[in-house]
């Protein structure tokens, strides 16, 4: 208890200095290492959606090939579509000539 009276009085600037230290500590910089750590998995989740984007049209394009009798690009043909939901939906598309 003396040495709380003690520090009380010594210097009320000091304990103003730790308290706007302490809130400064807690609320701006959690804060901004919260920023760059969404940034990052924003960023990451970014990248694998495109390579599962990536992989799915290199699938949808394998798929189209051995459908594809006549081995004609040309050709119009059944292509299996996936849908977002997960379910195949098969429409009758023209491919584009490579």
């Amino acid at each position: 208890m003396l040495i709380i009276f003690w520090l009380l009085r010594s210097s009320r600037w000091s304990i103003l200095f730790f308290i706007l230290f302490v809130l400064i500590g807690v609320y701006f910089v959690t804060n901004l290492i919260l920023a760059v750590v969404y940034d990052s998995f924003k960023s990451e989740l970014v990248k694998q959606v495109s390579e599962m984007d990536r992989m799915r049209r290199a699938m949808l394009e394998k798929a189209f090939n051995l459908l594809d009798t006549n081995c004609q690009s040309d050709a119009t043909a059944m292509k299996a579509v996936i849908s977002s939901d997960g379910t195949m939906h098969y429409a009758a598309m023209k491919a584009a000539i490579r």
